[in-house]
């Protein structure tokens, strides 16, 4: 008989325990919507494989990622496993991996959804951030609420963001986002930010063309595609953040905290390493200094070509001397700059009497403390100046500022 009630009671204790275990399996289980910072899970559009590399872009929503899957899981829906190699353009992918940068992914698994080849989404094209523009249109749309521009292009339509330091010229008067209309002929330099908009350094507004012109030179686009040469496996990146683990005297190698995480860079001798715009070496950054670093990625480390560095700390600077000692006097350049230059003032500074003025589509620094200014022969005062006169200014040159004797308003 004992063997039975030892049945019968563990069976009660089983069923007493059974929705404890229930709540517990459900209490432990994994969270999948959690994100750790720096992990990236996309859907889109491959294209531009470089099957030598293992690489590849894809493209989400019109915004354009650098996958490298030299270290990944590729594999077809059903599990299969396969090769980049297999990979056609416009298949339907997701991505699973690290966010190395704004534009970089360090891939783990790809997943082929579609491999056909016929996804829709424009693959291969579109800007990159951190991407150079210089790019031609037509105007869309203007909001100057929010600084922005809507531009046609021969390769797509695009968003360009106007900020305090962008320039506008309406011909060759300087002008403001206010004086750009619907169907204006425009051209734009500026850099590609994270969000897919072109922020403006430069932008030249002209005569719109014709209805048909138009037509003609501005097909319907889907975006940029960028040059063959510039497949993704050799693409250089560009991350900036802040040195949290300076290079040691035995190594070469930083820490540099950026938005999406900690990243390692490592400076080989022959890169060049900029800081406060003069040459110097990778042991002269600290910790807390702002780097901006370009390079190629060797799996989640950065290899610099290039660091840029800003001013030092202040406790750094206060340990210098005071006092400039004067530097060797440097050969004079084969061609010497002009005593006066001829041009529009873009901005004024009536406080520090300095000026910018653009003369041959370059801004020149002007002090003009102790410059007389005049007009057509009668003298005036500098608060009389404003953007957008023409003036020559002669004077003579330090360093790269002008230093005005003469400032006469010609226009």
């Amino acid at each position: 008989m004992r063997p039975r009630y030892i049945s019968l009671g563990l069976i009660a204790l089983l069923a007493a325990m059974a929705p404890a275990l229930v709540f517990a399996q459900g209490d432990y289980k994994p969270n999948t919507d959690y994100v750790r910072p720096g992990e990236f899970r996309r859907t889109g559009a491959a294209g531009n494989i470089d099957r030598s590399a293992e690489a590849f872009d894809m493209v989400v929503d019109g915004f354009t990622y650098t996958i490298l899957a030299d270290r990944a899981a590729v594999q077809l829906k059903g599990g299969k496993f396969i090769t980049i190699r297999d990979l056609k353009d416009n298949a339907k992918v997701e991505v699973i991996g690290e966010q190395l940068s704004a534009r970089t992914i360090l891939a783990a698994t790809v997943t082929v959804l579609e491999e056909s080849g016929g996804y829709t989404e424009r693959a291969s094209q579109g800007y990159r951030p951190n991407d150079h523009v210089d790019t031609k249109g037509y105007v869309t749309r203007v909001d100057p609420r929010f600084g922005e521009i809507d531009i046609r292009t021969k390769l797509g339509n695009y968003v360009v963001l106007v900020k305090a330091g962008s320039v506008i010229r309406r011909y060759i008067y300087v002008a403001d986002i206010s004086e750009v209309n619907e169907g204006d002929d425009i051209s734009v330099v500026g850099t590609v930010d994270r969000d897919g908009r072109i922020v403006a350094e430069r932008v030249q507004v002209s005569v719109s063309a014709s209805p048909d012109e138009r037509a003609a030179y501005y097909p319907t686009g889907k975006g940029y595609r960028p040059p063959a040469a510039s497949i993704s496996g050799h693409r250089e990146d560009v991350i900036e953040g802040t040195v949290t683990t300076p290079a040691s005297m035995f190594d070469r190698s930083l820490a540099v905290k950026t938005f999406y995480g900690e990243r390692k860079v490592d400076v080989p001798k022959d890169a060049d390493v900029v800081i406060s715009g003069r040459p110097a070496s990778v042991h002269d950054l600290i910790k807390g200094d702002k780097v901006r670093a370009i390079g190629t990625w060797s799996g989640s480390t950065l290899v610099a070509s290039r660091i840029e560095s800003g001013e030092k700390p202040i406790e750094t600077a206060v340990e210098q001397p005071t006092a400039v000692t004067p530097a060797a006097p440097s050969p004079a350049p084969e061609t010497p700059r002009p005593d006066s230059v001829t041009g529009r003032i873009v901005e004024i500074d009536y406080v520090k009497f300095e000026l910018s003025v653009d003369s041959e589509m370059k801004d020149i620094r002007i002090d003009a403390a102790d410059a007389a200014v005049t007009r057509k022969g009668s003298t005036r005062r500098f608060s009389e100046l404003k953007k957008g006169d023409k003036v020559e200014v002669k004077g003579e040159w330090v360093a790269d500022v002008l230093k005005a004797t003469m400032v006469d308003v010609v226009e």
